[in-house]
């Protein structure tokens, strides 16, 4: 077993031991490691994302959480909405169950409007979350919030092209709603 492996294993054990599961790791796509279990099947968290094994920390894909679309925030909104408080209060859960060094929430919008007025609004997104991780108990200077307008979007305008009229593409652009967060120093506590 390697080094990172064995580092993920002494995070994961505890939890997958008192489960009934053996963690091993298997690969797949690329280079990139996923656990799994003893029956094979991969370990997923409470996002339903597979956990990947990089650099010795645990991560989902290229971040351990994103928090996306409907239950987030409304169109052109930086305000959680209920459902996306229950999910930011969850992440809270995770994150007292573990040490850590820091996080990074970065906020993200559909491309309809300005590429000033999206940077402003992602911004806003990413400080509403920030805003209720310290409401969970998330240590305010371990946060860094930034928000990256609509640079990274999930769904592009080739995507919904064929859009009838705006409410179909507000619909169409949801999954580009959505804020990151990354969690770097995941240690056992």
């Amino acid at each position: 077993m390697s080094k990172v492996n064995t580092k993920l294993t002494a995070l994961i054990a505890p939890l997958s031991l008192a489960a009934g599961l053996a963690i091993t790791t298997s690969a797949y796509a690329g280079d990139a490691e996923y656990l799994s279990d003893s029956q094979g099947e991969n370990v997923v968290n409470s996002y339903e994302e597979c956990w990947e094994v990089s650099y010795g920390l645990p991560t989902c894909g290229e971040e351990l959480y994103t928090i996306s679309g409907s239950g987030l925030f409304d169109f052109d909104k930086a305000t959680l909405r209920p459902e996306g408080r229950t999910r930011i209060a969850r992440l809270g859960t995770d994150l007292d169950n573990v040490s850590y060094d820091s996080v990074d929430v970065t906020g993200h919008t559909d491309p309809i409007g300005s590429d000033a007025y999206n940077q402003d609004l992602s911004q806003r997104r990413a400080d509403s979350v920030r805003t209720e991780l310290v409401q969970e108990g998330v240590p305010s200077g371990r946060i860094n919030a930034q928000g990256v307008g609509e640079t990274q979007l999930k769904v592009t305008p080739q995507d919904c092209a064929g859009a009838r009229n705006r409410a179909a593409l507000i619909e169409g652009y949801q999954p580009n709603r959505r804020v990151d967060v990354s969690v770097y120093g995941v240690t056992t506590k």
